[in-house]
C-alpha cells in the first residue's frame, strides 16, 4: 500500500495547477492520478480537428512538468474517506483533491462515426475522417459546437450543419453575442437549425424530435454534459453528491462533511460558468487551504464568479464576452492565442 500527504485525482487545469503550487510552497508528498499521461489545453482541441499535429503544441507530459509529484497513470475505481483504489494500486492519503472534469456522453444507440471533443485524440480522429468525408453534422450550439463550426467553416470547404436544441447559439451569453456567432457562421456557409433535439442515429443520418432527418458522414457531439464521480463510495459520500452528479463543496471548496477532501473544476456545484479560468481559481484556493490546514491557519473562502469568456471562431476571429459587454473580431482571436501560450508556458516552465 502506498501513502502520500496529498493525492490529486485528475490532471486538468485544476489538478495540474494544484500540484505545481504545492510543489513550490510545501514539503508535502504529492501524487497525481490521471488516465492520460499529459496535461492538455482543452480549449484548443477544435484546432486539432483541422491540424492533427497541433495536438503536440497543447500537450505537456506530467513527468516533465511535475518536478516532485509522483505521477500515476491509472484509473480510479473507488474512493473512501481515507483510501483510493485504482486498477492496480491502493493509496492512503492525508489530503485529497478531486477534479476529474466533465463527460460528453453520446446519448444515441448507434455511436458509429460519432465523436466528442473532450481530448485531443478525439480531434485527431475527426481529422482523419475529414480526409474521407465532406459532410459534418454538429450536435449542440454551445461554445464547443460553435468553435468547432468556426474552425471547419473558415479552414475547410466541408458541408457543415449544426443542430441545436435551443433557440439561439451560445444561449447562456448575451443575445448580441449569439447573433454575431450565427451571422459569422452562416456567412461562412454553415447551416444552423434551432429547436431540434437529436433522437436517433443511423448509418449516415440523424433524426430529431421533430421527425426531420439530416445527412452527414461525420457527427460531432457537443451537448449533454454530465458530471460523474462513480468512484466515490456511497457509504461515505452519499451526502456529498447532488442529484445531477455535481460534488457538493463548502465555501472553502471542501467536499461536504470532509475537512481534508477538496474538489475543484467542472464537477463542483458552485454557481458559475465551468471555465478553465475558474478551474485555475479553484486550484489556487484549494492549494492555499491545504497549506493553511497544515499550519493551522484560517482558511480562504472561495467566491464564485462568472468572469469574461473568449470564444474563438476560426484562427483569428472571435468574441470577448464580459457580462453584457461584447467585443468581436480580431482582438478576441488574438486573445485566445495569447491565453493558450500563457497557460502552456506556465505548465512547462513554472
Amino acid at each position: 500500500m502506498e501513502k502520500y500527504d496529498t493525492v490529486i485525482v485528475g490532471g486538468g487545469f485544476c489538478g495540474a495547477l494544484c500540484a505545481k503550487i504545492l510543489e513550490r510552497k510545501s514539503s508535502l508528498s504529492i501524487a497525481l492520478i490521471d488516465k492520460k499521461p499529459y496535461f492538455e489545453f482543452i480549449p484548443a482541441i477544435p484546432k486539432v480537428v483541422i491540424n492533427k499535429n497541433y495536438s503536440k503544441k497543447i500537450k505537456a507530459p506530467f513527468i516533465e512538468i511535475l518536478r516532485k509529484t509522483k505521477f500515476i497513470l491509472d484509473e480510479v475505481t473507488k474512493i473512501t474517506k481515507d483510501t483510493i483504489y485504482t486498477r492496480s494500486r491502493t493509496i492512503k492519503f492525508k489530503y485529497l483533491i478531486i477534479c476529474t472534469g466533465t463527460e460528453y456522453p453520446i446519448k444515441l444507440k448507434n455511436k458509429k462515426n460519432v465523436h466528442t471533443l473532450k481530448f485531443s485524440n478525439e480531434g485527431e480522429a475527426i481529422n482523419k475522417d475529414l480526409e474521407k468525408f465532406n459532410d459534418v453534422l454538429i450536435v449542440g450550439g454551445g461554445i464547443v459546437g460553435s468553435e468547432i463550426a468556426g474552425e471547419l467553416a473558415t479552414q475547410t470547404n466541408k458541408k457543415v450543419t449544426m443542430l441545436h436544441s435551443r433557440d439561439r447559439l451560445i444561449n447562456r451569453n448575451p443575445e448580441k453575442a449569439s447573433q454575431y456567432v450565427l451571422d459569422f457562421l452562416t456567412k461562412k456557409g454553415v447551416t444552423v437549425y434551432f429547436n431540434e433535439k437529436v433522437t436517433e442515429h443511423t448509418e449516415n443520418t440523424l433524426k430529431t424530435n421533430k421527425g426531420h432527418v439530416y445527412e452527414g458522414h461525420i457527427v460531432i457531439w457537443c451537448t449533454g454534459i454530465t458530471f460523474k464521480v462513480p468512484f466515490l463510495d456511497k457509504k461515505y459520500f452519499s451526502l456529498s453528491i447532488e442529484e445531477d452528479g455535481h460534488v457538493k463543496v463548502n465555501q472553502y471548496l471542501q467536499v461536504n462533511n470532509y475537512e481534508n477532501i477538496f474538489a475543484g473544476g467542472d464537477i463542483i456545484n458552485t454557481k458559475e460558468e465551468k471555465t478553465a479560468q475558474n478551474a485555475d481559481r479553484h486550484a489556487k484556493t484549494i492549494a492555499y487551504n491545504i497549506l493553511h490546514l497544515e499550519s493551522k491557519k484560517r482558511l480562504k473562502k472561495y467566491k464564485p464568479r462568472t468572469g469574461p469568456l473568449v470564444i474563438s471562431l476560426g484562427p483569428w476571429k472571435g468574441l470577448f464576452v464580459a457580462g453584457n459587454f461584447v467585443i468581436t473580431g480580431l482582438i478576441p482571436g488574438l486573445m485566445k492565442h495569447l491565453i493558450e501560450m500563457a497557460v502552456m508556458f506556465r505548465m512547462k516552465n513554472l
